[in-house]
């Protein structure tokens, strides 16, 4: 395994992910909505993963065996990941949301430890506390929330949680990953679009905007973020990729102030260097991790 390209990979995935909502955000004053944009997130990448898997010789050819397991994947990480989280937002404050999801990484461990006996160490059980005590300023105090929408929130990181485990597990993270993208990213593709359609949601009056938008989300998070994602798994594991997703929250907040005027809080600044230390002490002790 090559941890430092793991390290890489995970960092520059979260800073996608962080990224992009800010995108998806500008598509829905053009006429998109949250199902809409899952979709288009999808599908649009299709043609380009096609064209490298093509360019790069890659077979598209999966036994009966993996198909399963593609599809398996594509439910937890691309589809009810992303369609409860974004469901979330009609509930509760995206601050909230995201804080109540990223509870994802004590589950990675969780699960990890009680139900596949495997080792934790002492530096990632520090990091984990401390990044999620950083996750958990961006808390935005709001008591009034509906308990409908923090369950979907939670269900949404156990969903992201689940997907990074049954990557490790059922051994897709060696497969080549434009590969698994691409399949993930067909069947979310065909399952958006049924549940587009039946909801009433699907729509191509958007502006020009909205689909560079759209197309700009779908080239970073569905080729570039989630293959980088996979090659992260492959090489440090689920539990130190679910701890360094965590810069994601720092990049949605640092980009919000620059490029929404968005307020900047102690709060807020304390959570960026707590979620920081996290990744700078993985990085440093990466051998023992």
């Amino acid at each position: 395994m090559n941890k430092t390209k793991g390290f890489i990979c995970v960092i520059i995935s979260a800073f996608i992910f962080g990224f992009t909502p800010i995108l998806g955000k500008l598509t829905y004053s053009g006429g998109s909505n949250a199902i809409m944009l899952v979709f288009l997130r999808n599908f649009m990448s299709l043609p380009i993963i096609y064209a490298i898997l093509k360019y790069k010789k890659i077979s598209l050819k999966v036994t009966k065996e993996e198909f399963k397991k593609l599809f398996i994947l594509s439910i937890f990480s691309t589809i009810l990941t992303a369609l409860l989280l974004y469901g979330s937002y009609s509930f509760i404050s995206v601050g909230m949301a995201t804080t109540v999801h990223y509870v994802y990484p004590i589950l990675v461990a969780l699960v990890l430890v009680i139900f596949f006996k495997e080792k934790i160490s002492r530096i990632k059980v520090f990091s984990l506390i401390i990044s999620f005590a950083g996750v958990l300023l961006f808390f935005d105090g709001d008591v009034s929330s509906s308990f409908v929408g923090l369950f979907i929130a939670f269900a949404s990181g156990i969903s992201y949680g689940m997907a990074l485990i049954y990557m490790d597990k059922s051994g897709l993270k060696d497969y080549y990953p434009l590969l698994v993208t691409f399949y993930t990213c067909v069947f979310a593709a065909i399952v958006l679009f049924l549940i587009a359609v039946i909801s009433g949601r699907f729509t191509v009056s958007l502006t020009g905007d909205a689909w560079l938008y759209s197309f700009i989300v779908s080239i970073m998070t569905s080729v570039i973020a989630i293959s980088f994602m996979q090659i992260g798994v492959r090489n440090i594991g689920p539990t130190t990729t679910a701890i360094l997703c965590m810069f994601e929250p720092i990049t949605s907040v640092l980009l919000g102030i620059v490029l929404l005027d968005e307020a900047i809080s102690f709060k807020s600044i304390s959570a960026c260097v707590l979620i920081l230390s996290a990744v700078l002490i993985l990085s440093i002790f990466k051998e023992k991790t």
